[in-house]
């Protein structure tokens, strides 16, 4: 082999080698544990295969007293966290757990209330190894700097050698195969381009990027087709439009390749506009429960009708169906339950949460009428499904979804994590986000009460079009439709109406909470659908009871048992009927 060619083997060879080496772990394994730790002190338990740098990420509120302080502490090390900065003021972060007290097998996370004044508090808690993109999809992780460090100390030097050894050679490979197709003395500096990016991310952030090795081959294969186009454009003369080319050349090859490896292995991180991309993961835990294997929250059901059930209902809709609450909690299951005897009636539940009527007709069509219901049951929840899911600027390009994801993995104080492998406990009075960000939520969802919206009235059209299609392939399917009316939080309740009214500078006076549900109910009643509003029942008993978890839009148990008696008696009624 000539000296020339070897070096522009040999050299981004080794040069891939080692870069790879510090980005990739093949058999990286997921550890997350989420628990809820109550009143004046709490322990949550931690069993870990092996000791590994590990994160607590929290969300607490402590109810009374004065300047209340939290002592935490991982197998009786201390953790230094952020205090609460007020009684009633929920406070969101994510800190480090010490490395040196963390140990396999049971780990101990304590958490005690410092300040005898003080009634209680109250801490959602979630112990991971990794921060995200997701640990399978698309197979990378965002680790800390910590994990990255132990696993090069206690890896073998035998591992870290036939590790090495194996990149050498594929690199090797890749190189003279780089060189080769781009004609180009520099080709083989191409496969560097990916891992190098990684490495670079890792090194200038607190955070360390792990990649399988599917992944890693994604990554070198992008710029591989970048530099496919590169090789190209430099042999015009012009600089300015070589540069631009190779800029587009480069961009549109890694957009290319993301499309590619998500049509593979479709990822959250991007979006779609089919229901899938929200779809539950199948066997995913949901409380105690976990979703089925077609990613519905329900029990397993077959797709043709048993002997025994004489009649089957589809239920249609999005976080509502799917539920905030356990299963065994949730008004489709109690529906189920209160319309005849165990093993005779069906709820096939098919809720996706972040859906909106668009995807309950795909659903009704992909999934649903092979069912052969004799009744479909959409809940349309008045809060959102109203509007429509479009996506914004950035979401129309993969390379930049994703560079705002890592872009925000990096620098985020705290970061939301998934759910954990173990069942996490309910708690029915346990608010579900920050008042903040709750009430954010509830002004924006306001434009739907204001008397002279204009928004209003073309959003009922599109979601009564869209329900009577759905209502006319039931019927072409020999079943029945029906729609349950699912109310808004701020219909309901008057405290949480004065404050959005408030935080909108008008009266309250001026919010009419009962016109998008007469709007909807009367477009539908015009094209000859059946209804159930929810609202009249849940404003008579809102002075009794809470019927929605607290700071999370959803019902909570009591409001999920009022749905489901005032479906049980509409669906009753609507049999009787025939």
């Amino acid at each position: 082999m000539p000296m020339a060619l070897r070096a522009r083997t040999i050299l981004p060879a080794l040069l891939f080698a080692l870069t790879s080496h510090a980005v990739v772990h093949p058999a990286f394994r997921p550890v997350a544990v989420r628990g809820t730790l109550n009143g004046a002190s709490g322990r949550l338990e931690v069993t870990l295969g092996e000791a590994e740098p590990l994160f607590l990420e929290y969300e607490v509120v402590v109810r009374g007293g004065g300047e209340a302080r939290l002592a935490v502490t991982w197998n009786g090390a201390a953790v230094d966290v952020p205090q609460p900065g007020a009684a009633y003021l929920t406070e969101h972060a994510i800190v480090v757990l010490p490395v040196e007290a963390t140990r396999a097998g049971a780990n101990h996370l304590e958490v005690r209330l410092e300040d005898a004044d003080a009634a209680g508090f109250e801490m959602r808690a979630r112990v991971h190894n990794y921060y995200g993109i997701a640990p399978d999809v698309p197979r990378a992780a965002i680790v800390g700097d910590a994990a990255a460090r132990r696993r090069a100390r206690t890896l073998p030097l035998w591992q870290h050698a036939a590790m090495l050894s194996a990149l050498a050679l594929s690199g090797a490979a890749l190189a003279r195969l780089a060189t080769a197709t781009l004609g180009a003395p520099w080709g083989g500096v191409a496969i560097l381009a990916g891992p190098g990016a990684a490495l670079a991310y890792s090194a200038a952030t607190p955070l360390h990027v792990w990649l399988s090795l599917p992944a890693l081959a994604v990554v070198t294969l992008a710029p591989w087709l970048a530099a496919l186009g590169v090789a190209a454009a430099v042999r015009r003369p012009r600089p300015v439009a070589t540069a631009a080319l190779l800029a587009v050349v480069t961009f549109g090859s890694v957009e290319i390749a993301l499309r590619l490896f998500n049509a593979v292995r479709p990822s959250f991180v991007f979006y779609a506009d089919g229901y899938n991309r929200f779809r539950g993961q199948p066997g995913g835990r949901h409380f105690d429960d976990v979703f089925n294997q077609r990613g519905f929250n329900d029990v397993e059901r077959s797709v043709a009708r048993p002997p025994a059930v004489t009649r089957r209902i589809v239920a249609l809709g999005d976080s509502f169906a799917v539920g905030v609450v356990p299963r065994s909690g949730n008004y489709l299951r109690l529906v189920e339950q209160a319309l005849g005897p165990p093993g005779t009636v069906e709820v096939v539940n098919l809720g996706v949460a972040g859906t909106e009527p668009r995807d309950y007709l795909a659903v009704l069509v992909d999934e649903g009428l092979a069912y052969r219901p004799d009744v479909v049951l959409v809940t349309f929840f008045v809060g959102n499904d109203f509007e429509t899911r479009a996506p914004r600027l950035i979401e129309r390009s993969y390379v930049l979804t994703l560079g705002r994801a890592l872009w925000r993995l990096g620098t985020a104080r705290s970061l939301a994590g998934a759910a954990g492998d173990g069942p996490a406990a309910y708690v029915d009075d346990a608010p579900s986000m920050p008042r903040d960000r709750f009430l954010e939520i509830s002004v924006e969802r306001a434009w739907i009460y204001q008397r002279d919206s204009r928004r209003l009235p073309a959003a009922v059209t599109r979601a009564a079009d869209l329900l009577a299609t759905m209502r006319d392939l039931a019927r072409s399917a020999d079943a029945e439709f029906l729609v349950a009316i699912a109310p808004d939080e701020v219909q309901v309740d008057a405290g949480l109406r004065a404050a959005v009214a408030a935080a909108l500078r008008v009266g309250v006076e001026t919010l009419d909470v009962g016109q998008p549900d007469r709007l909807l109910a009367a477009a539908l009643a015009e094209r000859g659908i059946a209804t159930a509003d929810l609202l009249p029942a849940f404003q008579s008993a809102a002075g009794g009871e809470r019927l929605y978890k607290p700071r999370d839009t959803h019902w909570n148990l009591a409001g999920n048992r009022l749905a489901a008696a005032a479906l049980a008696r509409a669906l009753d009624a609507a049999a009787d009927a025939q």
